[in-house]
């Protein structure tokens, strides 16, 4: 039983030494790495991921407004997907200040093209929150 014992004391922290893993995550403004690591440093697993990038970003101009709406002040949110290719898809307004730009902004947001986001170098689709303010 000692003996039992003593092995036991012994395996232990190698048996931990080979489960643990660090998880390593590197940053930057458009992409991200998470890489987990054995201490062994034998194993070593790593995931990509890029956020979508405007190609065509959202504009929208004071000439694409209608005559009744003078100098808007608010912010609106809109939520769409981005597919594989960087399309925008259903779009729809969460939060709106004014129902009559509703339409126009999604029209405008549907015009704007992306890079499309990417995890392990192939490309996913992606929900995206897009804040607008007008001033």
């Amino acid at each position: 039983m000692k003996r039992l014992f003593c092995l036991l004391l012994l395996q232990l922290p190698l048996y931990a030494q080979l489960t643990d893993i660090d998880i390593e995550v590197q940053k930057d403004w458009e992409r991200q790495s998470v890489i987990f690591n054995h201490h062994s440093g034998q194993n070593k697993m790593v995931i990509d991921s890029e956020f979508p990038i405007a190609i065509r970003p959202f504009e929208l101009y004071s000439y694409d407004l209608p005559p009744s709406i003078s100098n808007p002040i608010g912010t609106m949110e809109v939520e769409f997907d981005i597919n594989e290719n960087g399309e925008v898809e259903n779009p729809i307004v969460l939060d709106t200040f004014n129902v009559e730009l509703n339409k126009i902004v999604i029209d405008k947001v549907k015009q704007s093209k992306y890079k499309p986001a990417r995890q392990n170098g192939r490309p996913v689709k992606v929900k995206f929150k897009l804040p607008i303010v007008f001033k």
